[in-house]
């Protein structure tokens, strides 16, 4: 009985995770255009750009939407949808790994986990 429980909380955590992590954005991108080309897709609860101390954009972002299937939206409409202006890969957008998501380094974020 105790299996089916945690097992149950387990999905339930996972169907709330409205979190993505967006990758391979163009450094010059500002938090207002990556807004308006994620909202779209659902209302936008948090958006944030990683930068460097000197205020340069690292290349990613973090960004919750209010929903889950609006993350959903955003991932399946976006994720390898384009090449950004200085990039080296496609776009990357993909549920936020928590674990990584405390690291700054946008590179390791993009490196699958095995």
């Amino acid at each position: 009985m105790s299996y089916g429980y945690y097992q149950l909380q387990n999905t339930n955590a996972i169907g709330e995770e409205r979190k993505l992590f967006i990758g391979m954005l163009s450094k010059t991108m500002r938090e207002d255009e990556l807004r308006d080309m994620f909202l779209p897709y659902g209302s936008i609860e948090e958006l944030t750009i990683l930068r460097n101390p000197d205020g340069t954009s690292k290349g990613c972002s973090f960004l919750k939407y209010t929903t889950r299937q609006a993350a959903l939206n955003a991932i399946n409409a976006m994720h390898n949808s384009r090449i950004m202006e200085g990039a080296s890969s496609p776009l990357v957008v993909k549920f936020a790994d928590t674990k990584k998501e405390k690291s700054t380094d946008c590179d390791s974020a993009l490196i699958p986990l095995l």
